[in-house]
């Protein structure tokens, strides 16, 4: 028996070694998943954060606006753990609401054709925050932050910082969409990416002067 001892403070060990920082990176990415900055200061994206993962970041970066790109009906608000310890639940919009926060729902899936120039309505709806100095920091997000958030911030960077589709469709490749599904072969690409036109606004709105692509930039 008392050979067996050392066995055991091994494996005890080797469960604190290796156990611990994987338990914690585990609920660190349900906490933070896959927050990314896109402007520093002005927007952010992700996926479905925790309770605690929203207060946090609003405690970092002093969010004014969250988006959710969820149109699916129990998405809408979605009731989401409070972190990944504590699994009460709680709604983002009673997050939001808590931190003084505005909450915005919008159908990031929807493919119609019903706004400027024939492009989504989402667009539309989008710019017409992004356009309001007010609601800056803004974070967006949708479940995984990868396919809906990843082509709305392609859509960001072509409007608001100049950038070339080809840059902007290489960032989301990059950010998880995947070589395969972003090409023009997606429904979903074409309409949001190789359709799009910078500088169109609903009537009656101006929009802002583009920025200038960097120098050097594709």
């Amino acid at each position: 028996m008392r050979n067996v001892w050392p066995w055991i403070g091994a494996l005890v060990l080797a469960v604190l070694v290796v156990g611990v920082p994987l338990l914690h990176g585990r609920a660190q990415y349900e906490q933070f998943r896959r927050f990314r900055v896109v402007k520093d200061g002005q927007v952010y994206r992700s996926g479905q954060l925790y309770g605690d993962g929203l207060r946090e970041i609003h405690r970092r970066y002093g969010l004014r606006t969250v988006i959710n790109l969820q149109e699916e009906s129990e998405a809408v608000n979605p009731l989401v753990p409070r972190n990944y310890f504590r699994r009460s639940k709680e709604t983002e919009g009673a997050v939001c609401e808590e931190l003084g926060i505005q909450f915005i729902q919008l159908a990031g899936g929807v493919l119609d054709n019903a706004g400027t120039a024939g492009r989504p309505t989402l667009v539309d709806d989008f710019f017409a925050i992004c356009d309001d100095p007010k609601n800056y920091p803004i974070l967006f997000h949708c479940k995984a932050g990868l396919h809906r958030t990843g082509a709305l911030c392609a859509v960001y960077r072509m409007e608001y910082e100049g950038w070339t589709r080809d840059r902007a469709l290489e960032e989301l490749r990059a950010s998880g969409y995947g070589t395969f599904k972003a090409t023009n072969d997606n429904e979903y690409i074409q309409r949001y990416l190789f359709d799009f036109a910078p500088g169109h606004r609903r009537s009656g709105t101006v929009p802002p002067k583009p920025k200038a692509p960097e120098a050097g930039t594709p």
